[in-house]
């Protein structure tokens, strides 16, 4: 039942993108029957005209009507195949933009889940193909089947016996390629995260920020010795599963094989006691109509094992389509502007995992400018997470405008609030698009690039570019594309975030790897954004907490202090010593806060 419903589904898939494909099988179908039909109804005619007056004149018209119907059905045919060529290319590429957003509506926890990875992957890499098989598997099955109705019921008048074999003959194949089909489906389980490491490991010997230490370490040697124990262990699952398989394609095989001797002697037994010569006509199309029922028995069996594979396959991809996110595709409240953040007394760990934060409160309101800093591995990070909602808490509220993050449309919320991380994510494409993370289509977009990449000190260096703001960032796909340094990257995130134009703002550790005097003026722009905007710096540096609203000190998931940066030098604890230790390093010299 299952598999019935991955067909129709299938098809479904298919058709809703390009409805014509209905039309065209259709069609396809009705030009099958005549092309099988004409054969069988041309050898009779051209037999009884032999034995009637046997008018070479009349059995060259038959000839040539004949041929001729066949050409143009030929040709009908050629325009189909192309057709479905066309289709399958244009399927795949939208089947996967499909799959590509379903994956942005699956929680971000998934990501971290190998075993959802196997399952993405294969879909992506060979279950979109396997839907459009099914689906064209499924027309050519029916194709075939209406096409054979035909031919039974020429044979049937000669007797029941031979549609009785080929029925159990094609039925027996269908049922070994659904077996075969399930050892195949069974083989690829096995062999996905074997599969999944080996293009791990062609991905780092293709991206040019892991060639350095391919170059200059041996970590490309232990790169090649996993690449070969993953080869290993799938030629070991291929040795498990290749002798059942081989057996039963054998088996295959030989049905075929036998399928159209059994046929013919069957017809020629009941007819070859009546040699009249309305008889010789009779056993002639008789034959040409076995010959054909042969074929489209033996096709019938092929296609059932075909549909059969691929039906099993389509499961992961359908599976993967119907799997909802309890964070992505939860409906909920559209936010209003941002007026407030409230994070009550929170608890959260990664999967059962030691927590991460424990018992966080933090109150926040709107044009606040908020230092959060701590050590690496403080919570600071995860606390972002948890702000973007890319994770639930386990105990505790996050209030956004006194609403609780779990009853709000999670679009919504990521349009008032949004981050930027230290590790910025570079695309291969212009300036302008890493910028707005989409196509300018306006002058406002060219001048809010501009805008934005002023703010955060990049637009000297763009502006000296051939081509500016469309300039195409990695040299992945273009040899005059631009590499940005370490520091420029972190500049080009700012800008993206100014661009984005988030009410509340988190600048999660964004200016590690610019220097000082570079920093300081980074974190002086944000602050100039006015009082509307809402800023958090997330840092393990405090040289910009000076001119911060109020300050988080984070050590171990817990806040162990809070207040504005003059209430935490006179506590003077933890705060005031890592101040104290990090301004000796950039001033030099003793420090003292007096």
């Amino acid at each position: 039942m299952k598999e019935l419903k991955n067909i129709f589904l299938s098809i479904l898939c298919v058709v809703k993108i390009k409805p014509s494909y209905l039309v065209v099988k259709i069609f396809s179908i009705i030009t099958s029957v005549i092309t099988a039909l004409i054969p069988v109804m041309v050898v009779k005619e051209i037999v009884n005209i032999y034995y009637e007056d046997q008018s070479v004149a009349k059995i060259a018209l038959v000839v040539g009507i004949s041929f001729l119907t066949l050409a143009i059905i030929y040709l009908i045919n050629f325009i189909i195949d192309l057709y479905d060529g066309h289709i399958k290319r244009i399927f795949i590429a939208e089947e996967s933009i499909i799959f590509y957003k379903k994956l942005s509506n699956l929680d971000y926890e998934l990501h971290e889940s190998p075993l959802f990875l196997n399952d993405y992957t294969r879909a992506l890499e060979e279950s979109v193909e396997h839907i459009f098989t099914t689906c064209n598997g499924s027309f050519n099955i029916l194709k075939i089947v209406i096409t054979s109705i035909g031919m039974f019921s020429i044979i049937a008048t000669l007797h029941y016996s031979v549609v009785i074999i080929a029925v159990v003959l094609a039925f027996l194949y269908g049922v070994l390629k659904v077996f075969m089909a399930k050892i195949q489906f069974k083989a690829s389980t096995h062999q996905r995260p074997f599969r999944r490491m080996t293009r791990y490991n062609e991905r780092s010997f293709t991206l040019k920020d892991s060639m350095a230490e391919l170059k200059t370490t041996e970590i490309g040697d232990l790169l090649l010795e996993n690449n070969i124990n993953a080869h290993n262990n799938i030629i070991k699952v291929f040795d498990k599963y290749i002798f059942p398989k081989t057996v039963l394609s054998f088996i295959c095989n030989l049905l075929l094989t036998i399928l159209y001797p059994l046929i013919v002697c069957v017809v020629a037994y009941f007819t070859i006691d009546n040699l009249t010569d309305e008889a010789v006509a009779w056993f002639s199309s008789m034959t040409v109509a076995a010959t054909t029922l042969s074929n489209l028995i033996s096709q019938l069996a092929r296609a059932f094992g075909d549909v059969g594979g691929s039906v099993t396959e389509v499961k992961v991809a359908f599976d993967l389509l119907e799997k909802e996110g309890n964070i992505e595709s939860k409906k909920g409240a559209c936010v209003e502007e941002f007026k407030s953040l409230d994070v009550n007394n929170i608890t959260f760990s990664y999967k059962g995992d030691v927590n991460q934060l424990e018992n966080v409160t933090m109150h926040i309101k709107k044009g606040q400018k908020i230092a959060i800093v701590g050590h690496n591995g403080a919570g600071k990070t995860t606390l972002v997470k948890l702000l973007l909602r890319l994770y639930d808490v386990n105990r505790g509220s996050v209030l956004f405008n006194d609403t609780n993050y779990v009853d709000i449309n999670v679009d919504s919320l990521r349009k008032e609030v949004g981050a930027v991380f230290q590790n910025v994510e570079i695309y291969a494409v212009s300036v302008a698009e890493n910028i707005l993370l989409r196509t300018p289509i306006s002058k406002e977009d060219f001048d809010l690039v501009d805008e934005a990449l002023k703010f955060s000190g990049l637009d000297e260096f763009i502006n000296t570019l051939p081509n500016g703001v469309n300039t195409i960032l990695t040299k992945e796909f273009d040899r005059d594309g631009i590499v940005l340094s370490g520091g420029q990257n972190q500049r080009l995130a700012i800008a993206r975030g100014y661009a984005l134009n988030y009410n509340l703002f988190i600048l999660d550790e964004p200016s590690s790897a610019l220097d000082p005097i570079a920093e300081a003026n980074v974190y002086n722009n944000m602050l100039s954004l006015g009082r509307d905007k809402t800023i958090i710096f997330i840092s393990h540096r405090l040289t910009t907490t000076v001119n911060a609203d109020y300050i988080y000190l984070f050590e171990h998931g817990k806040i162990i202090e809070e207040g504005t940066h003059e209430e935490l030098m006179k506590l003077n604890k933890k705060y005031k010593e890592m101040f104290t230790s990090q301004s000796k390093k950039y001033l030099g010299g003793d420090y003292d806060e007096e």
